[in-house]
């Protein structure tokens, strides 16, 4: 990225972490769990070690990636459209979790990555890396898992709950989602 376009993402990145601390605490808890489950799917077994690093993070940890000021380092090595769709996806997390809708980042969804890519993505904003799919997921080992959240202060977490966390994800992740 050139000097320009660095500080535009700087100042979106910045915008974005903004977002996450004025919300409210129930969207902000729920953009963290969302965040976990997608992260869960991605390692596949949610007894491992990874696994239960995920679950031990609190909020403050869970977000600590998006409150960086300067340069984001999980932006590093991206080119502006790929910085611009990571922003636009946590955005459209952000979004549906109930937090303020703002459409004009949607332009910067790129199409081009598939819903297994932008599962990756959100991964990554989350240091967590595998090749798991949110799809098939079996529901009753995720609530197991997310009861154990710290982000949940350890609360059990419920079927509906896991049913609507589920149903957030993959519409994140899909390519038809659209603000109107």
């Amino acid at each position: 990225m050139h000097q320009s376009s660095d500080r535009a993402v700087l100042i979106e990145w910045v915008a974005l972490g903004h977002s996450l601390k004025v919300v409210s605490s129930d969207s902000r808890e729920r953009f963290c769990l969302c965040l976990q489950l997608l992260g869960l799917t991605l390692l596949r077994d949610y007894n491992s070690d990874e696994a239960d690093k995920l679950l031990a993070r609190n909020e403050e940890s869970m977000l600590a990636t998006f409150m960086e000021i300067g340069s984001p380092g999980d932006l590093q090595g991206f080119d502006d459209r790929q910085a611009y769709h990571c922003i636009a996806l946590m955005r459209r997390l952000l979004a549906a979790v109930g937090g303020q809708d703002d459409d004009r980042f949607q332009r910067y969804f790129d199409l081009q990555y598939s819903n297994q890519q932008n599962q990756a993505i959100c991964g990554a904003m989350i240091d967590v890396y595998g090749i798991g799919s949110i799809d098939g997921t079996d529901k009753e080992k995720m609530r197991e898992a997310l009861s154990k959240s710290e982000v949940r202060n350890g609360q059990g977490i419920n079927e509906i709950e896991i049913a609507n966390y589920m149903e957030i994800c993959h519409g994140v992740l899909e390519h038809d989602w659209v603000f109107i």
